[in-house]
């Protein structure tokens, strides 16, 4: 749940028993006990699920800047401006020629 909301959940114990299907008593003593889960102003966070959080974006951002400079030396390369409304590159392959050789 924590991954699914950003790494942060409200704090509701009712709402986290039914969605976890477990006994209220036992969620509490594990939030509170066991040092896994920081609470602050009723909102429940855990430091290593907003690091990972973090890490995945930033692996995210990067692949996406690389993916597109990508695509831009290869629309320049070929003579392509972005501006351009109809986009036909020739260098690849339709999905139906074989690439063996008969």
């Amino acid at each position: 749940m924590l991954y699914q909301n950003n790494g942060k959940l409200e704090y509701d114990l009712d709402f986290i028993s039914f969605a976890i299907s477990y006994d209220k008593d036992v969620i509490n003593s594990v939030l509170n006990d066991f040092d896994l889960f920081t609470i602050e102003d009723e909102v429940l966070y855990n430091n290593r699920v907003l690091e990972s959080i973090k890490e995945i974006t930033e692996k995210s951002e990067k692949a996406r800047a690389s993916a597109n400079s990508r695509k831009k030396l290869e629309f320049n390369l070929i003579g392509f401006e972005r501006s351009s409304l109809v986009v036909t590159p020739f260098f690849m392959r339709s999905h139906y020629v074989r690439n063996a050789i008969r």
